[in-house]
C-alpha cells in the first residue's frame, strides 16, 4: 500500500488489537478530472444505534463557511487570479499515538485476510522564519480555505514571485502546493471550480452551478425536496440572491407540514414555475476582476443599498469607478434574510432598513443604549453625511427583499445597479419627514390589546424605542439589570410608572396617590413577568416548555397545568406560573426569596414553587445559594486550636507525696483601716 510506505498509515500489532479503539467506514470516490484521481474517504460521522460518532465526540470547531466571501473579495480585487491546492493536506498532520486507536480501519490484504490499520502522520521539522518573503506569508494566510489557496496578484512578475516563495514556504511545512492555475492561462480545461462557483478562466468570468434534478422533481414535492433543491445552488457572494429568496419563502409558509408530506397544490405550482426557470443562472456571467478600470486619476466610491419588507430585508453593495470619460458600476456583494415567523412590528423591519435608522444617525440626541450603541459604532467607520433616503422604487435593493424568478432578475438591472446611480445629479435627496406621533400609532396598531400597555411601558422607558413582540431578543436593551439590582425594586419602579400613566389619563380627582397598594404591586409583578416571557419564549409552542401542558392566562401569563388544578387553593400554586432561569429577572427573583432567611436549596425551592416553576430551577438556586456571601460566613469551618501537649511533671510516672509542702503560717488576716470623715451642715 502507497499510504503505508509514505507512513500515512501504520498496521495495529496483535498486542494493540484488544486494546480499545474506534473503527472508521471508508468508500472510494471517484474524480476523473482531478488531480486526485482516486479518493479514499472515511465516514466520521457513521455511528451504531445506541452510540456516538467519531464526530459527536469532537470539539466543534469554528465555521469556515463565514471566511469564503471574504477569500472571494480578495480573489475580485486584482488583476490576474490564482489558484492552487495542497496536496494529501489532511494527511499530512501529525497525530498523536495515544490518539490513533480511535482512527482504526479494516483492509482486505492481497491473501484476503482482513488487517488492522489506524492513521498516523510523522511530523516534519521546520527550518527558521524567512523574513524577506514577509509579504508572501502575509498573502498566504489570507488566502486559505481548507486546502484551498485563493488569492490575485496585479502583475505577471508578482504571480511568479508568489507562486515560488509558496511553494518553497509550504514545502517547509511538509505540504506540496500544486494545481496552480491562473487567469489565461493555458489549460486543456477552460472552466475550473473556485470555492463553489465556476471559474472561466479565459474569460475571466465567475458562474453559479446549476445541477440537474430531473429525477427528484418526478416525485411528488415536499418540504425535504424544496429544501434540497435550493441549498444545491451555492451562492456565497449573493449574485442571485432574490432568485434564491423564493424558494425560502415558499418553505416559511409550509413550515408546520412535515418534511415528508406533500406540500398543497398552489405551493408545488410556485415552486415548478421557480425551478423550470433555474437553468438560466447558467447563462449569468459575473466579471471576476472588479477594479479593471482602476486607475490613479479615477475615483472610486462604494454604495450599500438596504430595504425591508413584510417578508425579507436584505443589503446590497455596488463600486461606482467615476473615470474622465465614463462611470462603470460594478455588484461587489448582496444578502438576503427571511424575516422570522413571529410577529414583529413595523419598526423593528425598519431597524433593519429605513427612515427611522437615518433618523437615529443623524440626530445628535441622547437615544436608549439599545440604538445609541449601534448608532455610535455606524458613526465610527462611516459619514453621518453619507447616509441618505431612497424611496423604495429607486431602491436596488428592494428586489432582494422581495425576491423574483430567474426571468425577472436577468431581465432587470441588477448586476449593473439602478440608472440614476450612473449620474450624481440624479441621485435621490435625503429630505424626508418623520412624526413621532404617526411612528407611536402604528406601534399600538401593530400590536394586540394584550401587549399594548407592555408597549406603553417600553416607550416610556426607552424613549420609543422600537420592540419586537414575543421575542427573546437577547439584543434588547436590559434596563431592567442597569438601574435595578433587586427584584423588588424593579417590581416597584413598574408600579410607580403604571399609576403615572394611569394618572395622566383620568381626572385629578381620580388620581391615585400614596404609597404603592398591595393590588398595584400585584399587577406591576405581572407586567414583570409578561417581559421576562416576551424575551424567554417564543409562545405556548416553545421547544423548551413543549413537555408541559401550557396555557396563556387572561394576563398573557403562561402558566402550567399541573395535577392539583381542580384544587381549592391560589391559582399560583395551582397553575404556576413558567419562568426561564437564564433570565437575568429571574436570578433576581431567586436572590430575593433567599435573602429572606438564607436557607438551603430546598427550602428556596419550596417557596418559590409557591408561586413559580422555573426550568432547571434547583440547578438555578444552587447557583445563588453557592454564590451567598452572609451564607458562606455562617458555613465556615471555625479555627481550631492546636492541642499542646502537657508539660513533662504532669504526665510523669511519679511516687506518691515524692513532693510534699507545710503551710505553716495559715490564712493572714489585715485589719483595714477606714479614715474618718466630716461632713458640714448648714
Amino acid at each position: 500500500m502507497k499510504w503505508l510506505k509514505e507512513g500515512i498509515i501504520e498496521k495495529v500489532t496483535v498486542e494493540e488489537e484488544n486494546l480499545w479503539g474506534h473503527y472508521l467506514l471508508h468508500r472510494h470516490v471517484l474524480k476523473e478530472n482531478s488531480t486526485t484521481r482516486l479518493i479514499p474517504v472515511f465516514d466520521a460521522s457513521a455511528k451504531s444505534k445506541n452510540g456516538l460518532s467519531l464526530n459527536q465526540c469532537l470539539e466543534t470547531g469554528p465555521n469556515l463557511i463565514e471566511l469564503i466571501s471574504s477569500i472571494l473579495l480578495r480573489f475580485r480585487e486584482k488583476e490576474i487570479g490564482v489558484i492552487s491546492d495542497i496536496e494529501k493536506a489532511f494527511l499530512q498532520i501529525n497525530i498523536t499515538p495515544k490518539d490513533r486507536n480511535v482512527l482504526r480501519f479494516l483492509w482486505w490484504n492481497k491473501n484476503n485476510i482482513i488487517e488492522i490499520y489506524c492513521h498516523r502522520r510523522v511530523r516534519i521539522a521546520q527550518e527558521d522564519q524567512f523574513i524577506h518573503m514577509s509579504d508572501t506569508i502575509k498573502k498566504l494566510f489570507s488566502s486559505f480555505y481548507v486546502d484551498n489557496c485563493v488569492t490575485s496578484v496585479d502583475s505577471v512578475e508578482e504571480l511568479y514571485q508568489f507562486k515560488e516563495e509558496s511553494k518553497i514556504l509550504m514545502t517547509e511545512g511538509g505540504f506540496n502546493l500544486r494545481g496552480w492555475e491562473y487567469t489565461h492561462c493555458e489549460e486543456p480545461h477552460q472552466l475550473t471550480s473556485v470555492l463553489g462557483l465556476t471559474w472561466d478562466k479565459r474569460e475571466d468570468v465567475l458562474m453559479l452551478k446549476c445541477s440537474k434534478f430531473s429525477e427528484i422533481m418526478k416525485e411528488k414535492i415536499t418540504k425535504r425536496i424544496i429544501l434540497t433543491i435550493s441549498h444545491k445552488i451555492f451562492d456565497p457572494i449573493g449574485f442571485a440572491c432574490p432568485v434564491l429568496l423564493y424558494p425560502k419563502l415558499l418553505l416559511q409558509t409550509i413550515n408546520t407540514l412535515e418534511w415528508d408530506t406533500e406540500v398543497p397544490q398552489e405551493v408545488e405550482h410556485e415552486f415548478r414555475k421557480w425551478y423550470y426557470q433555474l437553468h438560466l443562472l447558467k447563462e449569468v456571467k459575473i466579471p471576476r476582476w472588479i477594479s479593471n478600470s482602476y486607475r490613479a486619476d479615477n475615483n472610486i466610491s462604494f454604495h450599500v443599498f438596504v430595504d425591508a419588507s413584510q417578508v425579507a430585508y436584505a443589503s446590497v453593495i455596488y463600486m461606482r469607478t467615476q473615470s474622465l470619460t465614463d462611470t462603470k458600476i460594478q455588484l461587489i456583494a448582496a444578502k438576503s434574510r427571511v424575516t422570522p415567523n413571529k410577529k414583529m412590528t413595523i419598526p423593528r423591519l425598519e431597524l433593519l432598513a429605513a427612515t427611522i435608522v437615518l433618523t437615529w444617525i443623524q440626530r445628535e440626541s441622547q437615544w436608549p443604549t439599545f440604538v445609541w450603541n449601534r448608532v455610535q459604532e455606524i458613526r465610527k467607520i462611516t459619514n453621518v453625511g453619507c447616509w441618505r433616503y431612497v424611496p423604495g422604487v429607486l431602491n436596488p435593493a428592494d428586489l432582494p427583499s422581495r425576491g423574483c424568478t430567474t426571468k425577472q432578475l436577468i431581465e432587470s438591472k441588477w448586476w449593473e445597479g439602478p440608472d440614476w446611480l450612473y449620474n450624481s445629479e440624479k441621485w435621490p435627496t435625503s429630505e424626508y419627514y418623520i412624526n413621532n406621533e404617526e411612528i407611536n400609532s402604528k406601534l399600538k396598531k401593530s400590536a394586540s390589546k394584550k401587549s399594548e400597555e407592555s408597549i406603553n411601558l417600553n416607550s416610556f422607558c426607552q424613549n420609543n424605542d422600537v420592540r419586537e413582540d414575543n421575542s427573546s431578543n437577547k439584543n434588547n436593551d436590559e434596563w431592567h439589570l442597569r438601574y435595578f439590582s433587586r427584584y423588588t425594586k424593579l417590581v416597584r419602579m413598574l408600579g410607580w410608572i403604571r399609576r403615572f400613566i394611569h394618572n395622566a389619563q383620568v381626572n385629578v380627582k381620580l388620581r391615585k396617590r400614596g404609597e404603592l397598594s398591595a393590588r398595584e404591586f400585584c399587577e406591576a409583578e405581572k407586567t414583570v413577568l409578561r417581559f421576562v416571557q416576551e424575551e424567554s419564549f417564543s409562545g405556548n409552542q416553545d421547544s423548551r416548555i413543549k413537555d408541559f401542558r401550557v396555557y396563556t392566562d387572561r394576563d398573557n401569563l403562561i402558566r402550567i397545568k399541573t395535577l392539583i388544578t381542580q384544587r381549592d387553593d391560589d391559582i399560583n400554586f395551582r397553575e404556576p406560573v413558567v419562568l426561564n432561569p437564564k433570565h437575568p429577572v429571574v436570578m433576581s427573583l431567586i436572590s430575593h426569596y433567599h435573602e429572606k432567611l438564607h436557607v438551603g436549596v430546598q427550602t428556596v425551592l419550596n417557596e418559590i414553587r409557591e408561586k413559580f416553576w422555573i426550568l432547571q430551577g434547583r440547578k438555578s438556586v444552587w447557583m445563588i445559594v453557592n454564590k451567598c456571601i452572609i451564607c458562606k460566613r455562617y458555613k465556615a469551618s471555625h479555627v481550631n486550636a492546636e492541642l499542646v501537649a502537657l508539660p513533662k511533671n504532669g504526665v510523669g510516672n511519679g511516687v506518691q507525696f515524692e513532693i510534699s509542702g507545710v503551710d505553716f503560717a495559715g490564712p493572714v488576716y489585715l485589719k483595714v483601716k477606714i479614715p474618718k470623715r466630716l461632713g458640714l451642715n448648714d
